[in-house]
């Protein structure tokens, strides 16, 4: 192998994976001019097609529309447009390179896919070759895995699922027009259904699909294999089966450590423990961080997420943020009103940090909230914010605490607010009942009813509101935090 290792390197030719061909890129936009329009009346074609080279064929991708070519003969797939001359110039002359190389090759039902470059000269050419028996990606040489910009493999089961995925999202780039995949697909309807039991009968399965995904991946497969060519359906496998072969992956599929459960550590990815700044913290904004790290970690186990978790979480996280909006205009106009109130210059000063706080809770809120309406509802946008807000030492306390400040403000802002009003109303009590240790006989609940304000209560009924919301946020979030405590 050494020759061959030496001649590839001479002629710049370099293996690739299919997912890591940059097709989703940006593209040049290519050159449009006027064209005269042939009259079907004279002419038994209205347009000029694009004639193909001897020996090739056109094909499109069903979903992106995106054209690749293949030589039966040859036995090349290409999405180099080879309808430009020196494009097709540059894949012969790069198949004379590959084609001594490629007939070592022991398998017999295989493509060799190339995509050339546009440098001066030959330029540069990547390929790797379809294995169709064995449905996975190899190349010319040895190669290792660190070249390919691969994981470390854990075992030859791992490289296999790793080497299969690849097979899978070559066929959904470019589906081989030529191959019959009724039985893969037989066999994907059985999988999707097992997976829907899984995830209708368990919360802790490990399945990349909802079961209502389920069900309709299974009715659009049956509809590509009653209604499609050879094209549609290997679309359809290569995207389905990819995703479900990336989900293996992770889950250690077909090793004795596999992952069972979706709280199941399999991969040492432990959430580091509490800091004591973060316990500190959380002391001071009433346990909330410590509620809100126990819900992020539950859907970051083992550094894995689930799409169908992270929905959920976003959805009741923005649900609470709504209602930390509604609690803060409550706050401030109980701040205002008990502002107005009062006399008391003490009152006033605790009222207007309660104000404060309400207003910075608000601000905070929206802008959580705007911030998780832009993420995606996929398992990839979870994992991708998680990770831009995970830190090496400290893990996801840190986006804990900044999730935490809109209600444990919103609660400073109760307990300034509830000690203010409370000061106002004793004061306004006593000043009532003096004039009865005097002797002045009256009913003292008919002092307390003419003398008290309307306003003051309904200051005192804003508050009891307010506190009801924050008890009803907080023994809904306590109840999460007691179940992840129990599934762990």
């Amino acid at each position: 192998m050494s020759m061959v290792q030496a001649f590839m390197s001479a002629h710049r030719l370099k293996e690739q994976l299919p997912s890591t061909t940059q097709r989703y890129d940006d593209q040049e936009p290519g050159s449009s001019s006027p064209m005269v329009i042939r009259s079907t009346f004279l002419n038994e074609q209205s347009t000029v097609e694009v004639e193909l080279p001897d020996g090739w064929q056109r094909f499109c991708n069903p979903a992106e529309g995106r054209p690749y070519y293949r030589n039966p003969l040859l036995r090349i797939l290409t999405e180099s447009n080879i309808t430009e001359g020196h494009v097709l110039n540059r894949v012969m002359q790069w198949n004379q390179i590959i084609a001594p190389l490629a007939s070592r090759f022991t398998k017999r039902d295989y493509d060799v896919v190339l995509n050339v470059s546009g440098d001066e000269g030959m330029g540069s050419c990547n390929y790797y070759l379809v294995d169709y028996a064995a449905k996975e990606i190899s190349w010319l040489r040895d190669l290792p895995t660190t070249t390919l910009g691969m994981p470390d493999i854990r075992s030859s089961n791992h490289l296999k699922l790793l080497l299969s995925e690849q097979f899978w999202v070559h066929c959904e780039y470019m589906p081989p027009p030529h191959k019959d995949f009724r039985q893969n697909a037989e066999n994907l309807l059985a999988t999707l259904g097992v997976l829907s039991i899984d995830t209708l009968s368990s919360t802790g399965s490990v399945s990349p699909f909802q079961q209502e995904e389920c069900e309709l991946y299974s009715r659009a497969l049956l509809q590509a294999l009653n209604n499609g060519g050879h094209i549609e359906i290997n679309w359809c496998l290569g995207r389905l089966h990819s995703l479900i072969t990336q989900s293996r992956i992770i889950n250690l599929f077909g090793e004795p450590n596999a992952r069972t459960d979706r709280n199941v550590v399999v991969n040492g990815q432990k959430s580091p423990p509490e800091t004591m700044v973060f316990m500190l913290w959380s002391i001071l904004m009433f346990n909330i961080p410590s509620i809100y790290l126990a819900r992020w970690n539950a859907i970051w186990v083992d550094r894995v997420t689930y799409t169908r978790e992270w929905r959920k979480l976003t959805k009741d996280v923005m649900e609470e943020l709504l209602y930390g909006l509604i609690a803060s205009g409550v706050m401030i106009l109980a701040s205002v009103t008990l502002q107005g109130l009062t006399s008391s210059t003490a009152i006033r000063v605790l009222a207007t940090v309660a104000m404060i706080f309400a207003i910075t809770s608000g601000f905070y809120a929206a802008s959580l909230f705007s911030k998780l309406r832009t993420l995606g509802g996929c398992a990839a946008d979870a994992a991708n914010y998680i990770q831009i807000n995970e830190h090496i030492n400290t893990g996801l306390q840190t986006m804990a605490l900044e999730h935490s400040i809109p209600w444990a403000l919103i609660v400073w802002s109760g307990a300034f607010l509830f000690v203010s009003g409370l000061w106002e109303i004793m004061k306004n009590i006593i000043v009532i009942l003096y004039p009865a240790f005097q002797g002045i006989s009256r009913s003292l609940g008919y002092m307390l009813y003419v003398e008290l304000d309307r306003t003051e209560a309904w200051y005192i009924l804003s508050l009891a509101l307010n506190f009801l919301i924050c008890l009803q946020i907080h023994q809904r979030a306590r109840i999460e935090y007691a179940i992840q405590k129990a599934k762990k």
